[in-house]
């Protein structure tokens, strides 16, 4: 059977960058990790690094993972980022995680579906306001063919979002000409009202078609018809394979959303969103995996997403042995959630455990907090109490080591350091350890510092610890401790893992 490949794309990044090798050293002895960069970010640079305790695959190349793929875009270079120096791209990253962080927060209150009366008729609407989160500059998206013929389009790609919606012809208020044009598919129909109360959501009424609203916390909205139509899944030797009667929103009236993107491509939990729609033809399976690019990587690489069996790694690519994995926590209070909550149980940083309470990282009664999983959020977020503790804790244990820099104002990151003068260019930091159930998320240098130079005084070199408060009763892991991470999302067996890949080579 051939191998299905779900869209090809560039992978569109902000910097050029170049790897070169580092020291690893052995985690149970030290806590600490070694990292070697030729020069920081604002330059062609990064650094490529090993967590402590962390097994290499034998030296040798791992084998391209193949099957039913997309290609993910890292959108932030869409948005105009020539214009932004480094520091004022770290300070849009940062102030959009925090955003994105409150958003998802507030969201989970708010999780189930609402029916409502729509406004001067008498339809009645379906309300997936709690579907669509604020979005970051950074987030991924992916390449996405909808229509017969088809018509292709750049979504974003979310992990805590069940939803998947277009922009639409005829489209009041899109902010790009690109938009899906229902009129030129044949396979084309907007769903009526027993599709609607059958769509998943809870029951309701309406006249002639399944109308849906989804507002965003940042008050960016999309309105319009709920949907059905034929996605196309490709291989790279020009075959196909056609997934009918898939549910989307298509948007006619669509206000602040983002003008680089075509529209949302929900990966989460939920029966409607596109990993679990696409299942039945990938033999029911249901999971998918993700593998993303540095922030500041080559812009020509792509990140990979990856659907069906070929999601997790096998013996035939030799990381079947290095996947850990943690389960799910599916409860009452987080069962009408898209998001990927897990349990997470300590952080350790420096090889010490930080002994923070279970009740830091508990769902309450209301359906607040907890801890998730999200691709769409640049730098992990703590609540105020956890930060707090992270942060003072990695601050001693640093000491004296890297002098101390105070930039909050430029950059947004309470923790950085001058590292102009650190001999031969070689930084050492306390490890920072996510310890979940089950499994450890060991964060090798480059995914807990940024790292970069200062303008303004071109021979000032800083990094700082890339976490952020969420301001808020939710934790959530970010993308940017996630990259060159394989994650694995694996909805049939309740459960997401990882291994350490280098992602540009799959």
């Amino acid at each position: 059977m051939a191998l299905w490949k779900f869209i090809s794309a560039v992978a569109l990044l902000g910097f050029q960058t170049s790897f070169t090798d580092s020291v690893t050293l052995n985690y149970q002895e030290s806590g600490w990790v070694w990292s070697q960069l030729e020069q920081p970010h604002g330059h062609e640079t990064e650094a490529i690094s090993k967590p402590l305790g962390v097994a290499v695959a034998d030296g040798k190349d791992i084998a391209p993972v193949k099957g039913w793929r997309a290609s993910l875009i890292v959108t932030s270079s869409m948005q105009e980022t020539n214009k932004y120096t480094i520091l004022e791209r770290i300070r849009r990253d940062v102030d959009a995680s925090i955003s994105r962080a409150m958003s998802l927060s507030g969201k989970a209150a708010t999780a189930a579906q609402h029916e409502h009366m729509a406004s001067g008729g008498s339809s009645r609407m379906l309300d997936v306001s709690s579907e669509v989160i604020v979005s970051t500059p950074g987030t991924y998206g992916m390449e996405f063919s909808i229509g017969t013929p088809r018509q292709n389009f750049t979504t974003y790609a979310d992990t805590s979002s069940n939803f998947v919606w277009l922009k639409c012809a005829p489209c009041d208020e899109c902010s790009r000409d690109k938009h899906f044009r229902p009129d030129l598919s044949s396979t084309y129909a907007p769903r009526g009202c027993a599709a609607c109360n059958g769509s998943g959501f809870i029951q309701m009424t309406c006249s002639s078609k399944c109308h849906y609203m989804a507002t965003n916390s940042d008050q960016s909205t999309t309105e319009g018809d709920f949907s059905l139509d034929t996605v196309t899944l490709s291989s790279s030797d020009g075959a196909s394979k056609l997934v009918p009667h898939f549910q989307f929103g298509c948007g006619h009236n669509n206000t602040g959303t983002t003008k680089e993107i075509d529209g949302f491509v929900g990966l989460g939990r939920g029966a409607i969103s596109f990993a679990s729609q696409i299942a039945p033809a990938l033999h029911n399976v249901n999971k998918f995996s993700y593998c993303l690019l540095e922030w500041y990587a080559d812009p020509k690489q792509r990140g990979l997403l990856l659907f069906g069996h070929s999601a997790v790694p096998t013996a035939e690519n030799g990381d079947v042995d290095r996947v850990v994995y943690t389960p799910m926590l599916h409860t009452a209070r987080t069962s009408a959630s898209p998001y990927y909550y897990v349990s997470l149980q300590d952080i350790t940083v420096g090889g010490t455990k930080l002994n923070i309470p279970a009740s830091a990282f508990a769902v309450d009664e209301n359906g607040l907090g907890g801890v998730i999983f999200d691709s769409g959020i640049f730098y992990t977020a703590l609540t105020p109490a956890v930060y707090k503790l992270v942060t003072d804790s990695y601050v001693a244990a640093i000491g004296d080591l890297h002098p101390c820099l105070d930039i909050y104002d430029q950059v947004g990151l309470q923790v950085c350091y001058n590292a102009t003068d650190v001999k031969d260019q070689i930084f050492k930091i306390p490890a920072l350890v996510f310890n979940f159930k089950d499994a450890d998320f060991i964060l090798p240098f480059g995914n807990a510092m940024i790292r970069a130079t200062l303008e303004l005084h071109s021979t000032t070199e800083i990094m700082c610890l890339a976490v952020v408060n969420s301001n808020g009763p939710m934790s959530i892991f970010g993308s940017f401790q996630q990259q060159n991470f394989q994650l694995i999302y694996d909805n049939d067996n309740f459960r997401i893992g990882w291994v350490e890949r280098d992602c540009k080579s799959l």
